[in-house]
């Protein structure tokens, strides 16, 4: 595969995913997919969060449910897999490059990493989508059309 480069948005990503702890919003030893869900829709001139904001979806939302479902993990307690980024954030990051090729487009974007998520049934991002009932097969579905309407 080759290397794409990411957009700044998903640069921006990163810095708001690390932020979540940085503010004590959430008390997490590692990053997940999750987080790369719930800053997206922070994004500022993001189509990726306008269209989850669509379907109902919001930041503080996904962080009170996420907490309900996971709870807060003990940030003085060291992990092994104490890592900024979980194997399924790279993972998804991967997928979205992938999906970046596949619409001949330049750069890796947050839409990529979003269609990247309602792919994957098995990272957590997903799974959230799933407990907060948005509708993520019509976020696919939309997606989709726009990258293919881009490529063209």
């Amino acid at each position: 595969m080759s290397r794409r480069k990411f957009s700044n948005n998903l640069v921006t990503l990163r810095e708001l995913s690390k932020t979540l702890e940085d503010q004590s919003r959430l008390t997490y030893v590692r990053y997940g997919t999750e987080h790369m869900l719930i800053s997206m829709a922070e994004l500022p001139k993001s189509r990726a969060a306008a269209l989850l904001a669509e379907e109902g979806f919001s930041s503080e939302r996904a962080l009170l449910e996420l907490e309900a479902v996971k709870g807060k993990l003990n940030p003085n307690k060291t992990h092994a897999s104490d890592i900024v980024w979980g194997p399924t954030a790279y993972e998804l990051l991967r997928a979205a490059e992938a999906l970046a090729g596949r619409h001949s487009s330049d750069c890796v974007d947050d839409m990529h990493l979003l269609l990247a998520i309602v792919q994957t049934p098995k990272c957590g991002a997903y799974q959230l989508l799933k407990r907060l009932k948005i509708n993520y097969q019509k976020i696919e579905t939309t997606l989709v059309k726009k990258l293919s309407e881009k490529a063209e």
